[in-house]
């Protein structure tokens, strides 16, 4: 009897699309990324193979590295069509995410244009991602 309602219930529960999934899979993946990336490169600055100026140019290059494995992993598995458009949200959901998360770290959520500006890259970053993945899958 207990086996009939448990198999119930598993058919009854809604799935998630495999696009979705994907989506959050690459959002995670880049978050992982950034976030290891950054303790090895604190660790660096602690040590100082590097010095502070060489934060700013660090933030951008991690930023875009997150950007392409979120859209990477967006995209992958993904036969045909709409590559791109898979990878620019998978792109602007790893900004998206990322600035919640270091918002919960700091404690303080404060919008501004360069919020809107990451999003952006966000967006257009994964966006190429996504057209020169599709592209290659031909």
């Amino acid at each position: 009897m207990y086996k009939r309602q448990r198999a119930r219930s598993a058919r009854s529960m809604p799935k998630v699309p495999s696009a979705v999934m994907a989506v959050i899979r690459g959002c995670l993946l880049g978050m992982i990324f950034t976030l290891s990336t950054i303790l090895l490169f604190a660790l660096l600055l602690k040590i100082g193979l590097f010095g502070e100026g060489a934060i700013p140019v660090v933030n951008q290059i991690l930023k875009i590295a997150g950007i392409c494995i979120a859209a990477i992993f967006s995209v992958r598995g993904q036969q045909t069509g709409r590559m791109w458009l898979r990878g620019g949200i998978g792109g602007t959901c790893y900004i998206a995410c990322g600035v919640l998360l270091f918002s919960l770290i700091e404690g303080d959520f404060s919008p501004s244009w360069l919020l809107v500006s990451d999003l952006g890259m966000g967006l257009v970053a994964g966006t190429i991602i996504g057209f020169i993945l599709q592209k290659l899958k031909k």
